[in-house]
């Protein structure tokens, strides 16, 4: 299937992770008697007002129940009480679908990053294991399941916010990764050492330079541009954004996906605009002499094309087009 044709579907919403805050509570004074041992009644009325009556039972002794009820006021007291077990799939389908997007506004690309390091997390630890019942060495295991390093760095990272944002809102007591990231970036800290990066000479980026304009001149045009811009944000540049006086290029935006299906119909979905990834990334980058000349032929075959396209879509400006000045996609 063509990934321009694949519709994003969120998990549905377990309503259970708007109202983790627990409002009231109340705990009966003595243990209940049930078939020779005892149990523990309490009620906890949550923040949307649900009432959730829970026991807890199969005390042999009315002293053990009663150190369990003393313990569990402490925690009530303290905030400490989880009124929810989540399991790893529903605790994570709401995190990626629900806390990343529309919280975090994560853009699609990362999500999707994100979302494979979750389906292996899911995978591995089962999708009905409890999240709160994972350990420090459970997720060291998993960690060592990692191919390589870019796969590693990508696990260190839904781990570190996942799990932290487990702990923030109760839904695990303690955070177990935060030692199991120590431990195993202590393991790999030396097995990475950081090489020398290959570099073309000038002759090498010469000769390639040439020989893509004798291909493809549009090919052409973004490796030049594209040494000054990512992918994304070079597919987006338009005449509007370059200053023929001054030299200048401006970089506001980029082209990808976002999460509302926007350009399905027509096979656009990677081709909306979308907000930079930073606010730094916003920028004004001075252009040599042989970049402009070039952007000059290219605002050229522009106007031509616009010219002499009856299909040409006269509301785009993008300076690296295909067929009726849609953006290209990437190389």
């Amino acid at each position: 299937m063509d990934k321009n044709k694949k519709l994003f579907v969120r998990s549905p919403q377990d309503p259970r992770f708007e109202h983790l805050r627990i409002l009231k509570w109340n705990v009966r004074k003595k243990p209940i008697p049930e078939h020779g041992k005892y149990s523990i009644r309490f009620t906890l009325i949550m923040d949307d007002n649900t009432v959730l009556n829970r026991q807890k039972g199969g005390f042999p002794s009315k002293s053990s129940a009663m150190e369990y009820r003393d313990a569990l006021i402490v925690k009530l007291y303290n905030q400490e009480y989880m009124p929810y077990r989540f399991t790893f799939k529903e605790f994570y389908d709401y995190w990626l679908y629900y806390y990343l997007i529309d919280v975090r506004k994560l853009a699609y690309n990362t999500f999707c990053g994100y979302r494979t390091v979750v389906n292996r997390l899911c995978d591995y630890f089962g999708s009905d294991t409890y999240i709160d019942s994972v350990t420090t060495v459970n997720l060291n295991h998993f960690i060592a399941t990692c191919e390589n390093q870019s796969s590693r760095r990508a696990t260190y990272s839904v781990l570190h916010t996942s799990f932290l944002y487990a702990k923030e809102k109760r839904i695990i007591l303690s955070n177990p990764a935060t030692l199991a990231l120590e431990i195993s970036k202590r393991k790999f800290k030396n097995m990475h050492l950081k090489t020398k990066k290959n570099a073309f000479t000038l002759q090498e980026l010469t000769t390639l330079l040439l020989k893509a304009k004798e291909g493809d001149y549009t090919f052409y045009l973004f490796l030049l541009l594209a040494a000054v811009a990512r992918v994304s944000e070079t597919r987006a540049l338009c005449f509007r954004n370059i200053d023929f006086t001054k030299q200048e290029l401006v970089i506001d935006c980029q082209l990808g996906r976002g999460y509302d299906n926007k350009g399905y119909e027509n096979n656009t979905l990677y081709n909306q605009k979308r907000k930079l990834k930073t606010l730094n990334s916003s920028r004004v980058i001075p252009l040599p002499d042989f970049v402009m000349d070039e952007l000059y032929l290219a605002k050229a075959r522009y106007n031509w094309a616009k010219k002499n396209d009856a299909q040409f879509d006269r509301s785009l400006d993008f300076v690296l087009f295909k067929e009726h000045g849609q953006p290209i996609g990437r190389p």
